[in-house]
């Protein structure tokens, strides 16, 4: 994630591919898309944040890789969850969660 986000090309890749979320969860979810905007601006920090800390964490610190879990808090936030249909259904079909709908 380090070299990634130091090349030329970083900004305008993070920017198309926030702007591409937003857009599929405007026209899928039916959220604004302001909203859209902030919320997965939001998810991309997080993430460009856990990757970050986790291959300094491995480099810097030593520590052993160690497998990736998801959070049991964000799963059972996203199995009551029906308002994001979009995300519901990318973590049925990649994680193979049943969610009731």
């Amino acid at each position: 994630m380090f070299d990634l986000i130091r090349t030329p090309e970083w900004p305008v890749v993070s920017r198309l591919f926030q702007a591409r979320l937003a857009e599929l969860l405007t026209r899928i979810d039916r959220i604004v898309p302001a909203d859209a905007e902030r919320v997965t601006e939001q998810i991309l920090w997080w993430h460009v944040n856990m990757f970050m800390n986790h291959q300094y964490k491995t480099k810097h610190e030593k520590q052993p890789e160690q497998e990736r879990q998801s959070s049991p808090g964000l799963l059972a936030e996203l199995d009551r969850s029906q308002e994001f249909a979009l995300v519901r259904d990318v973590f049925r079909r990649k994680r193979e969660i049943h969610f009731q709908a």
